[in-house]
């Protein structure tokens, strides 16, 4: 039954998953449930049209093998784990990302015109929450009545996103597939460049009123690799360059709540301080999240505590060294693997660090010394995503969530379509 209806409504139904696939953006903003809800229902769409694709079943091949053998480690990760049911529940629907990300190159191999869709909806989300931003930090309120909770969070601004403070990190996270897929369509070079220009400038100063620290430091990182890697005018480099020390420049001069945080309090936490006879660069409250984390990982060598075991773990006596210790995960994505998965869980997703790392080498080396370019701007956009998503020395958000998760797995079907485009894979 579900089948015929399926084969009756094919088309609207093939034009709703094109359009909802988009949308993830859009719905990251509202929270959890939308964006949740869409992926799942693109992951079992997968189910409905991996048999057309059946020619492309290499590229799947590839993908599977290295993914699909880290969600049978956090699989049985779970099974070990004390709290079986916190595991097994957050392990087993992990699946959904996996087969999202394999239905979005599908339907891109299908039309690629998507992607020309998918730049103007970000356009249309980063104009909105970059007016949004600078209207709440004007008025300390947004323009849908969201106002700052002062009290907690300073003068920090966060658009739609209330009392989560990831306005930045969305900004900064998305920012290298708009600037990529603006490379892809942009017929007019200089019409590009100025926006180019507008995107940074405006986004320098929104990140930096979002006090988000990390933004902050990966925007800037994302725009150094950028002018290290693209396929580009020299002019433009410099004229980024430029931008980029002015608006800086003038950021840090500017006294401000913002500055304080990000400029002064990162000062402050990167100065070696002493607790307990130990010396410690971080922040303290990450310092005991570490300790805990990795005396978890030297109990649990091979499979860890479980995914989102550390927070009932860290009560345990053992792991508990101050108040500071427990939290909802330890906050490092490489840190949380070998705590909650285990050693081979870890070195999976570090590999994948790695050859992202290589083939940007790769283009940089055939750029400086070949005159020539290994990688498309799209493909190189794509790629410094996944690297900065997964540079193990940042701060990060729980590895197993829905926000890092879609971070995550959204680009890689971006990559491995333009990778399938040009018979790479």
């Amino acid at each position: 039954m579900l089948m015929n209806l399926f084969l009756k409504n094919q088309l609207k139904i093939h034009k709703f998953f094109e359009n909802l696939v988009i949308l993830v953006p859009i719905f990251l903003i509202t929270g959890p449930f939308l964006s949740d809800l869409s992926i799942s229902l693109l992951s079992i769409y997968y189910f409905f049209i991996r048999k057309k694709n059946h020619d492309n079943e290499r590229v799947i091949k590839i993908f599977f093998v290295f993914i699909f053998l880290f969600y049978i480690l956090i699989l049985i990760s779970s099974v070990l784990a004390e709290d079986k049911i916190l595991s097994i529940k957050n392990s087993l629907f992990y699946l959904r990302f996996i087969l999202f990300s394999i239905c979005f190159f599908y339907l891109l191999k299908n039309n690629e015109k998507i992607l020309l869709k998918l730049f103007f909806v970000l356009i249309l989300c980063f104009i909105i929450l970059i007016f949004d931003g600078l209207f709440q930090s004007y008025f300390k309120i947004n323009i849908i009545g969201l106002q700052i909770n002062e009290e907690y969070f300073g003068s920090r601004v966060s658009s739609f996103f209330g009392d989560e403070l990831i306005l930045g990190s969305y900004l900064t996270r998305f920012s290298p597939i708009i600037i990529g897929l603006g490379y892809f369509f942009f017929k007019d070079k200089r019409g590009f460049n100025i926006f180019l220009i507008l995107f940074i400038f405006f986004m320098e100063i929104i990140v930096f009123l979002s006090g988000e620290r990390t933004a902050f430091v990966l925007f800037n990182m994302i725009l150094f690799l950028l002018l290290l890697l693209l396929n580009d005018s020299k002019k433009l480099s410099v004229l980024i360059f430029l931008v980029v020390s002015i608006i800086i420049t003038g950021l840090i001069v500017h006294d401000g709540p913002s500055k304080k945080r990000i400029i002064n309090e990162t000062i402050k936490d990167l100065k070696p301080k002493s607790y307990n006879s130990e010396f410690v660069i971080i922040n303290r409250q990450y310092h005991e999240h570490f300790l805990s984390a990795f005396q978890m990982f030297k109990d649990n060598i091979l499979f860890g505590v479980g995914p989102k075991n550390f927070r009932v773990v860290c009560k345990q006596q053992k792991y508990n060294f101050s108040e500071y210790t427990c939290s909802t995960h330890p906050h490092n994505t490489y840190i949380q693997l070998l705590s909650e998965t285990g050693i081979f869980s870890f070195l999976i997703i570090f590999c994948l660090f790695l050859i992202v790392s290589f083939l940007l080498l790769k283009q940089l080396y055939f750029k400086i010394f070949k005159k020539t370019f290994f990688l498309n701007n799209l493909e190189i956009c794509i790629l410094i995503h996944i690297f900065v998503s997964l540079f193990p020395l940042t701060p990060t958000g729980s590895f197993f969530n829905n926000w890092t998760s879609i971070m995550y797995y959204y680009p890689i079907a971006i990559i491995f379509w333009s990778f399938h485009k040009k018979k790479i894979l």
